[in-house]
């Protein structure tokens, strides 16, 4: 069993374009890799790649574009944040994430119950990281303008964390309809 979700990925020049946004490095800071930046589309957890790849040949939806917008914080249960860049409201990023979760509704993946909040993380923070940083964090929110991004498949990621945190590993790419390219 591999730990796995399903995600957007996202262009190379977007990524390079988050990653100036993330604090710089500090204790108590954990940056999410350049090249791991991604738009969680499900998290599923531990099960097999196999079965997971062949239940997502089933999601058809056609491609779209989204726009990111402004930053965020999510405060979990044991004080840390979660620092990312938000989307704007997209019908089809929604209805995209409702097929996939169809999709794997038979091989049993029960989708999280909580409202699906599409989101990049950026960064995450331990509680005792200072405020300072996550307010200056904030603070760039104002003023960014961001290219609208062609959406023209997903893709299902495996993931392994050790003590440098996750790495994340391309298991499959899934073409929305009438897509010729990757983002």
């Amino acid at each position: 069993m591999t730990r796995l979700f399903v995600a957007l990925d996202l262009p190379p020049a977007v990524a390079a374009g988050l990653a100036l946004l993330q604090p710089s490095s500090c204790a108590g800071l954990r940056l999410t890799r350049t090249a791991d930046l991604h738009l969680t589309l499900h998290f599923i957890g531990e099960a097999g790649v196999a079965p997971m790849a062949q239940a997502l040949q089933a999601v058809r939806a056609p491609p779209f574009s989204l726009r990111l917008a402004g930053l965020g914080s999510f405060r979990a249960r044991d004080g840390s944040h979660m620092l990312w860049a938000g989307v704007e409201p997209n019908a089809a990023l929604l209805a995209l994430h409702e097929a996939v979760g169809l999709a794997l509704a038979g091989t049993g993946f029960q989708p999280d119950a909580r409202r699906y909040h599409p989101h990049i993380t950026l960064a995450r923070c331990k509680p005792d990281l200072p405020a300072t940083v996550v307010s200056a964090f904030l603070a760039q929110s104002a003023g960014l303008d961001w290219p609208e991004l062609a959406v023209t498949g997903f893709a299902l990621y495996s993931s392994i964390t050790d003590s440098a945190g996750a790495q994340y590993r391309r298991e499959q790419w899934f073409p929305l309809a009438g897509a010729a390219g990757k983002i």
